[in-house]
């Protein structure tokens, strides 16, 4: 018995704190609340705290914003039992649009005022046809007949449902007789009507000054089927009246893009490289009429005389026409100037080389004269052959074929083949024991006679004794090198026939 009183206690004053919950609540005007009556009224009284610790968004959930703030309580509690109260917007506000937009104003209203632009534009950017240009800045009357009344129905997202008439107007061009579909938004963007970023006039895309013309120009009488597409069809004028160049006599081609952009008629080029005659060096800075005279373009000769017969004529420094020079410029010119010219003259019987390189042709070829020029070396170094002394070629009757001892790189260093011909001096026993051609020919300006006795002294009488055996012995130069040819002291000795090599320089050459 006496455990069982301390639970009983226990549950009396539970019983007895429920009753005065309850009871307070049947007091409360408010009815069951869950906040603390020192929230909003003062301690010593029931009137309300200047500060009330209570705020409607945190402790209900539904935030007083916008107009809100601005009312009373009693505005939206009818009375003060505040459970009671309905959140929805239509238990304030009375339902102008009998419920066609639904029981949420919020999704188009705002509780800073009722026509809040930005929601009712997002509220419609929701649905089946967002407004974007000039269909944002229409009143919603403008399409909801009925609007008036506040009830906005569900309407067609067609275009022709609100520009049927403007469909049925337009004669420019007239989208009946031209067949043109009724989605407005084929062609035109929804800021203006001449706004047509959605045409692609994909059959002949409009660039340049194409895309400036109005259609008309190129579709006349509205006639937007069928049009064709060649630029003959719209600029045959143009092609005929051309007259620099004239395109009729010129018989240019009727495609204009072939020399013209679609940007403007000038500038305008023609790729000259595609011809058979290529442009290149001057000839590209020539105008067209100094080749095309009289606006002829077609059939004109490629030949470089058909314009430069006056300047292969005019020619002096070599005279062409005296020379008999081809007229194919090319062989000796480039494009890009006449000057300098270059003749290859190793595809000639005659090929420059050495100190003839530097040479200037007139050198060679006086008066002008380039055909039959005479290719012997006395044509033109008969003074040098004339003057030399040392030695004397006109003495020594040396032959006029200078590249017998010289080349052509330079007159000095020229190298005499005396040993094959005639006598070993460059080789043997004689080779290095001379200075001069003196020596041995000491007869001036004759390089027939020799002496053999001014460099070997011999007496007469030992050589007579030493060739006492020997037939026919002469104490002679001549008779000397006839039985020495080679030089040496041993070589009469040696069997068989000697070479003769007496005959002067003229006729071992055959002069």
């Amino acid at each position: 018995m006496k455990r069982r009183l301390p639970r009983l206690l226990l549950g009396a004053l539970v019983l007895a704190g429920s009753a005065a919950w309850v009871l307070a609540a049947l007091d409360s005007p408010h009815g069951p609340l869950k906040q603390d009556c020192a929230q909003c009224h003062t301690p010593d009284g029931w009137s309300q705290r200047p500060d009330p610790l209570f705020q409607h968004d945190r402790d209900t959930g539904w935030p007083v914003d916008g107009a809100h703030q601005d009312l009373s309580c009693r505005s939206c509690h009818g009375d003060l039992r505040f459970s009671t109260s309905d959140a929805t917007c239509t238990s304030c506000h009375q339902d102008i649009h009998h419920g066609s937009l639904g029981d949420d104003c919020a999704q188009c209203h705002g509780p800073m005022r009722w026509m809040d632009e930005e929601r009712l534009r997002r509220r419609h950017d929701s649905s089946l046809f967002p407004l974007t240009g000039a269909h944002a800045s229409l009143s919603c009357e403008s399409c909801h007949e009925g609007s008036s009344a506040a009830r906005f129905t569900a309407l067609s997202s067609t275009c022709q449902s609100c520009h049927l008439d403007t469909w049925n107007g337009t004669s420019a061009p007239n989208h009946q007789e031209s067949g043109l579909g009724r989605d407005c938004a084929q062609c035109h963007g929804s800021r203006r009507w001449t706004d047509t970023p959605g045409f692609a006039h994909a059959a002949f895309p409009l660039q340049g000054a194409h895309a400036r013309t109005s259609c008309a120009s190129c579709h006349a009488g509205g006639q937007y089927a069928g049009t064709p597409s060649a630029c003959f069809s719209c600029h045959e004028t143009d092609w005929t009246t051309a007259v620099n160049p004239n395109h009729v006599q010129g018989n240019y081609p009727q495609n204009c893009e072939v020399c013209h952009t679609s940007s403007a008629w000038r500038p305008s080029s023609i790729d000259h490289d595609r011809t058979d005659f290529p442009l290149t060096g001057a000839h590209r800075g020539v105008s067209c009429t100094q080749c095309h005279e009289n606006g002829q373009y077609t059939g004109i000769s490629t030949e470089c005389g058909a314009c430069h017969e006056a300047a292969w004529l005019a020619a002096e420094t070599p005279n062409h026409q005296a020379g008999n020079y081809p007229r194919t410029c090319a062989q000796c010119h480039s494009t890009s100037a006449w000057r300098p010219a270059t003749f290859d003259h190793s595809a000639t019987d005659f090929p420059l080389t050495g100190a003839h390189i530097a040479v200037s042709c007139a050198q060679c070829h006086a008066n002008g004269q380039y055909t039959g020029t005479d290719m012997r070396c006395q044509a033109c170094h008969l003074d040098e052959w004339q003057g030399a002394s040392n030695p004397d070629h006109q003495a020594a009757d040396f032959p006029l074929d200078c590249a017998v001892c010289h080349s052509t790189s330079g007159w000095a260093g020229a190298v005499f083949n005396h040993d094959q011909p005639w006598f070993p001096i460059y080789s043997g026993s004689h080779r290095g024991t001379w200075t001069s051609c003196a020596e041995c020919h000491t007869t001036a300006g004759s390089y027939e006679q020799f002496s053999c006795l001014g460099c070997h002294e011999h007496s007469r009488s030992a050589m007579d004794g030493e060739h006492d055996e020997v037939g026919n012995y002469v104490y002679d130069s001549a008779a000397c090198l006839n039985c020495h040819p080679d030089g040496s002291r041993n070589d009469a000795l040696r069997p068989g026939p000697r070479p003769r090599r007496l005959a002067p320089p003229s006729q071992q050459h055959g002069r």
